[in-house]
């Protein structure tokens, strides 16, 4: 949601210091690898939720920013402001929804990269107390145990490569159905 609101506000102001400002906190933020910013912001005691929100949202907005932007001068757009409608609420009204295909095939190529930062922390013991079970914590568990006890560690890293897979591909096929319907 925040990444597609600031994508609403650039648009709405391209080429504006606010659009230069999200642009340069973008940026900031997306300059170091994921599993390195979760490790600096877990170390400094921010929760995981928060931590996940403040970065994840830079990836949905530079495509909400793009998918969005490319709506600006279509004729809907343009009558709406004629209408009345600020720049905003035009681009809120009529380009997003036109645009949301494109968004949403991201999504799920994000949120596949989220989970694994999210089991990576969690494997390092950044996250949940071990007593809970999550793919993370099954799969350090079972390599306290060894290696050698595949039935242990196996179950939990296929379905944590699976997801990824599954995610990373349904949000592929989307974005080339996107493109495949502009042409």
């Amino acid at each position: 949601m925040i990444g597609v609101f600031l994508g609403l506000v650039s648009v709405a102001n391209l080429r504006a210091p606010v659009d230069d400002a999200i642009q340069i906190l973008a940026d900031a933020i997306r300059s170091f690898p994921s599993i390195v910013a979760a490790l600096l912001f877990v170390s400094v005691s921010v929760p995981l939720p928060i931590l996940l929100v403040l970065y994840f949202w830079v990836p949905v907005w530079r495509v909400s920013r793009a998918q969005v932007g490319a709506q600006r001068f279509r004729p809907y757009i343009l009558n709406a402001i004629l209408f009345g409608h600020s720049r905003f609420s035009a681009l809120r009204d009529h380009g997003l929804p036109n645009a949301s295909t494109g968004i949403l095939g991201v999504l799920f190529v994000v949120y596949a990269e989220l989970i694994s930062v999210q089991i990576g922390l969690e494997f390092l013991g950044f996250s949940e107390p071990l007593s809970t079970p999550t793919l993370g914590n099954i799969i350090t568990d079972a390599i306290r145990l060894g290696i050698p006890y595949a039935w242990t560690w196996a179950p939990a890293a296929v379905v944590t490569i699976l997801a990824s897979i599954l995610l990373f591909v349904i949000g592929q096929y989307l974005i080339r159905r996107e493109g495949q319907m502009l042409e």
